[in-house]
Parts: C-alpha cells; structure tokens; sequence
C-alpha cells in the first residue's frame, strides 16, 4: 500500500491523510487556531494537522500483510 497525501494546510489545521484505502485506520482531527491536531486510531492512518503554533497528532503504526497462495488442494 502507498501513502496518500493529506490535505493542504488552512487557518485550522488539516486532517490526516490515509495510506492505501485507509481499511485499518481513522485518520486524525485536524487541530484549530492552537489546538494539537488529533492523534490517528488502527493502522495506517496519518494524524492530523495541527493549528496555529500548535503541533500535528501522531500518526497510526504501519503494518504488513502478507498473501500466501498455492496451487495445492486440500482434500
């Protein structure tokens, strides 16, 4: 999965972007005037924004998911 890009920044912070299709994760609240923006929730999602003079959420932990297939039946 790739990242996305969030949104672009106003006078209230914008809300986290999301990577991939963002399944696994709640991106953050952006933060407003000198609010902190909104920490991510799950996996994969990027925090939010944050306000003026305030710092952005943290992000959501990545993770891997990995496929296994095989051509084997089993009977």
């Amino acid at each position: 999965m790739s990242g996305a890009v969030g949104g672009a920044a106003t006078a209230a912070g914008s809300g986290g972007g999301c990577g991939g299709l963002c399944l696994f994760g709640v991106p953050g609240a952006g933060g407003d005037g000198g609010v902190r923006g909104g920490n991510a929730t799950g996996y994969g999602a990027g925090g939010g924004g944050g306000g003026s003079n305030a710092e952005g959420g943290n992000g959501a932990p990545g993770f891997a998911r990995i496929y296994y297939l095989s051509t084997y039946t089993v009977a």
